[in-house]
């Protein structure tokens, strides 16, 4: 657990600013947005900042290394007004990574942090190397039908390794880097990656098959339930459609009622025309 050792109000200077950009180099830190610093600039000409928070770790894991983890944003646009501003410095102790994954998912509170964020952080204190986007499905597949914060779904990462690793070979290849580059955009959805965890949780060796077979679609029958899945999958999309590329909309509760129909059809070795039934519960995988 991390731990603080210092809180003070205080005025952030330019020349502060600038000293603690230095240390700015968190290893997943977020990049910095243009368009976010031009509108703390604007707001502070304007005389309408209130209270910035900035936050200093020192991570023990890394032999005592200081590194800003909150508020680099609110240090450039404090250089690009030359102007000082009222912030509340607090400074913390990291013994390990996991302790710096936590704090840096606390520090919403000068532009709300994505799931992306600090999913990324936590996967490189797990030493991940999926793309955020992987992580970011696999923590939303495992969180979907449970109610928890935010902190409990990316401690939830840790626990399901095994399921992001197998979701990482199905539809990601890594290209340059972290970026990556993804395969079979019918399956990069959250509906899809949960029905996933729910076939991977059955039989990780069919469910790799299975879902092979719809993200490449080689040598398919139309009787098969794969070639219909895949068909019904590049055919809808969940919430908002694509009309002008002539994709549907479907609920989550029918693309996952779509997903585990064919999944316990592949595994019953039969065909199925993938009926849904709207008031009907989400079948169970077999």
């Amino acid at each position: 657990m991390y731990e603080k050792v210092s809180h003070k109000t205080m005025k952030l200077t330019p020349s502060l600013a600038e000293r603690l950009l230095i240390i700015n180099n968190f290893e997943s830190q977020r990049p910095l947005r243009a368009k976010k610093i031009n509108e703390l600039a604007n707001i502070i000409r304007d005389g309408l900042f209130l209270v910035g928070e900035i936050g200093v770790a020192t991570l023990m894991y890394k032999q005592g290394e200081r590194v800003l983890m909150n508020g680099q944003h609110q240090c450039s646009a404090c250089i690009q007004v030359n102007k000082a501003i009222d912030v509340v410095h607090e400074e913390y102790i990291c013994p390990e990574p996991e302790d710096a994954s936590l704090l840096f998912r606390q520090f919403d509170n000068a532009g709300i942090r994505q799931l992306k964020d600090k999913v990324r952080v936590e996967m490189d204190s797990l030493g991940l190397e999926w793309s955020s986007k992987v992580g970011s499905l696999v923590v939303a597949a495992i969180s979907y039908d449970k109610t928890i914060s935010a902190n409990q779904k990316i401690e939830l990462l840790k626990h399901h390794q095994d399921f992001g690793e197998f979701l990482y070979k199905l539809i990601g290849a890594k290209d340059n880097g972290r970026s990556i580059t993804f395969d079979a955009a019918h399956m990069r959805r959250v509906p899809v990656v949960y029905s996933m965890l729910q076939t991977f949780g059955k039989n990780r060796e069919q469910s790799e098959d299975f879902w092979a077979q719809i993200r490449d679609g080689e040598g398919l029958k139309r009787s098969m339930p794969t070639y219909k899945l895949r068909n019904y999958l590049l055919t809808h999309n969940y919430g908002f459609g694509r009309g002008a590329l002539g994709i549907k909309t479907a609920s989550f509760h029918e693309m996952i009622s779509k997903c585990i129909t064919a999944w316990n059809a592949f595994r019953r070795d039969t065909t199925t025309d993938l009926k849904y039934y709207i008031g009907k519960e989400i079948p169970k995988a077999i």
